[in-house]
């Protein structure tokens, strides 16, 4: 059984001189159903199929959204659908870029809910510290628990956080942005608009290495660190480099975490146990 094919003409037409029209141009469309045959035979079929369609058929004009089109009846649904087609397919455009605006959304607010479970529970610590060192240096009743706390609450305070810092430079409390970018290498202002998970520990890992009292950092781990933040500052905010393996980015950041691994000794610390 033969197929059934439309076969449709756009003829561009000189435009009437009303109404005014948004271009110069309509177009002008011919559907008719044709039966299945080689290429040749089609083009046959069609020229006939138009010459009929525009001697017998009633020609009318359609004003749609994009154009005005003239032609049969079945030319004049096709330019309907075909119009339709465009408004959907604009419509779906839309709803994509509004939904990766709700996605980035999501992430942020995942992020700055995680980071504030993880202030209450180091707030909880500190608190707790506090409390035993009471305990410890005026009491004179410290248990074992409390001078865990104790040591507890010491990592908390001698650990990076880059999102909790850099409140307090745009709260105005610290001015001395010197200090917060040999911890972190990026400005506070910069630093408050990540919201790549990986970003924000990478810098958190840094500022732990470096403020630690128990370690000391090689040259070679501070290069690789400021070659990865010099990476991130020429890449545009194209910084995901879990999404782009093969990117500058990425290539610093692992040079970064390796250097970790050599770059960085023990040694006696100061802080309170």
């Amino acid at each position: 059984m033969p197929s059934i094919r439309k076969a449709h003409a756009s003829l561009h037409l000189p435009l009437p001189a009303t109404p005014e029209p948004p271009e110069s141009f309509y177009t002008a469309v011919i559907v008719w159903n044709l039966t299945g045959g080689q290429d040749e035979e089609i083009v046959e079929q069609a020229k006939a199929a138009i010459a009929t369609a525009l001697a017998e058929d009633i020609i009318m004009v359609e004003v749609l959204d994009s154009t005005i089109v003239a032609g049969n009846r079945k030319g004049i649904d096709y330019a309907i659908s075909r119009d339709t087609c465009h408004k959907l397919q604009s419509q779906i455009d839309q709803m994509k870029e509004r939904l990766d605006s709700v996605e980035k959304s999501n992430m942020v607010l995942e992020l700055r809910t995680s980071h504030l479970e993880r202030n209450n529970r180091d707030y909880t610590t500190f608190r707790n510290c506090f409390l035993s060192t009471f305990k410890r240096d005026k009491l004179g009743t410290a248990t074992k628990k409390d001078l865990d706390l104790i040591s507890a609450g010491n990592q908390v305070v001698h650990g990076g956080n880059c999102l909790c810092d850099a409140e307090l430079y745009e709260l105005g409390q610290r001015r001395d942005f010197t200090v917060y970018q040999a911890l972190y290498g990026l400005n506070p202002t910069v630093v408050k608009s990540i919201s790549y998970a990986p970003m924000i520990a990478a810098l958190n890992l840094h500022a732990s290495d470096v403020s630690s009292a128990f370690t000391k950092t090689s040259p070679e781990y501070e290069k690789c660190f400021h070659e990865f933040i010099t990476a991130v500052e020429n890449s545009d905010n194209e910084y995901r480099w879990q999404e782009h393996p093969d990117s500058q980015v990425s290539q610093a950041y692992w040079k970064f975490i390796n250097a970790r691994r050599t770059g960085i000794r023990e040694c006696k610390g100061t802080a309170d146990t």
